[in-house]
């Protein structure tokens, strides 16, 4: 089986190109340890592309279809390189097999291997074309996971961990391989580290609007509508991994919608109006709510994984990498503060001073998330969030002669 490299690669910093893969080759499994019935397999990369390490996975059947690992291509000199040699870790015995080792690889300097490999049975290290070294500035350090094999046994029983992505700053995005680490330690606590706990990362694409939201002008003494028709879009894209797809497998997304995009909608929002028909002026001062429902925010980040305050996270279980996601402060209104997202919040403006014979209208940007796939089909409730008139948001308009003056 094959995974199509069409639509799926990604590029981080013109120098490394990142794809997916859900065909395996299988390596050996757990039977007679007496230990959690595993399976490992070694990852089938497109042409071009290769692995990092092998895949631990759940129980004995086939991994292919199910199991999802990345694979590397190097686009300059330099990047990729083959492993020095190999570290016994630890190793397992049954009645089937005489020690079975995972071997880690040793990466040449300026470089890290990202997981473990397994050996055929015997001390013979693997082929050092088995797995590629990244170099060292183009991933970053994971933590330690979750243990996916290992029990209590002598001092040469290995002990085998999944990794997990640290927070990614804004606008980034960190995610594991899908292979593993392991220790020899009697101990079934984690590990505080692993030399070969590294996760990949990529940016996140953003796109501004290509023009500023047009500003309401009020046209008469009449009140105007609620909600300007005007509109302007704020789109960023993620890939698949880094969306948790109500309807879809991790497989599935990668095949039929390996980009999502979560679209921020703006447009001026009509807080307060009134036509002053006395000749004298007349101070305003209101209150107001801005931010979001907490329970809409809440139920889209169930559904998703998406959460709009602290970035997102996560994993897609057994089928799929760990991810740590941030969205930027900028596209989620929260360059002043987070409240809005966690609760709605109340607060005043004023006093501001409407001339005699004069209509006034005050209006801040009410924005509407909506997380779509490839192909454009909404998959959550979109998400209100009303910003901060507080902030450079509030917009006055007059008449007669407006004159648009933001706060």
């Amino acid at each position: 089986m094959s995974i199509p490299a069409a639509n799926q690669i990604l590029t981080y910093k013109d120098q490394l190109q990142i794809s997916f893969t859900s065909a395996f080759q299988y390596v050996n499994n757990s039977d007679g340890s007496g230990i959690e019935d595993v399976s490992w397999w070694r990852p089938l990369p497109s042409a071009g592309f290769y692995p990092l390490g092998d895949l631990t996975h759940p129980g004995f059947g086939d991994a292919n279809g199910v199991g999802v690992v990345a694979t590397v291509k190097g686009l300059q000199a330099g990047v990729l390189q083959q492993p020095t040699g190999f570290t016994k870790v630890g190793t397992f015995e049954c009645d089937r097999i005489n020690h079975l080792w995972f071997w880690r690889p040793t990466p040449p300097p300026g470089f890290v291997s990202l997981g473990l490999v397994v050996g055929s049975p015997g001390d013979t290290p693997p082929p050092l074309d088995v797995v590629m070294c990244i170099r060292e500035d183009l991933v970053v350090p994971s933590a330690i996971g979750d243990m996916v094999w290992g029990g209590h046994g002598d001092e040469s029983l290995a002990r085998l961990w999944g990794t997990k992505t640290q927070p990614s700053p804004p606008g980034e995005a960190y995610f594991d391989p899908g292979t593993f680490v392991g220790v020899n330690d009697e101990s079934l606590d984690a590990p505080k580290s692993d030399p070969s706990a590294y996760a990949l990362q990529i940016d996140v694409t953003e796109t501004p609007p290509s023009n500023p939201l047009p500003r309401p002008k009020l046209q008469s003494f009449d009140r105007p509508l609620q909600d300007v028709s005007d509109t302007v879009e704020y789109i960023v894209e993620v890939p698949w991994f880094t969306v948790v797809d109500p309807q879809l497998s991790a497989l599935q997304q990668l095949l039929t919608s390996p980009r999502y995009r979560l679209v921020r909608t703006d447009r001026y929002h009509l807080l307060y109006s009134i036509y002053n028909e006395a000749p004298r002026d007349m101070p305003i001062t209101r209150t107001y709510s801005w931010g979001t429902d907490a329970t809409a925010s809440h139920e889209f980040s169930e559904t998703t994984g998406i959460s709009f305050t602290l970035g997102y996270g996560g994993g897609l279980l057994d089928s799929g990498p760990s991810f740590s996601c941030t969205l930027t402060q900028s596209f989620t209104v929260t360059d002043t503060s987070t409240q809005g997202w966690q609760q709605q919040q109340t607060s005043e403006y004023g006093p501001i001073v409407c001339p005699g014979n004069t209509a006034i209208a005050i209006y801040t940007i009410a924005s509407t998330y909506t997380l779509m796939r490839e192909s454009g089909e909404v998959i959550a409730i979109p998400v209100p969030y009303t910003a901060d008139g507080d902030g450079v948001s509030l917009y006055i308009t007059t008449y007669p002669d407006p004159v648009g003056t933001p706060n």
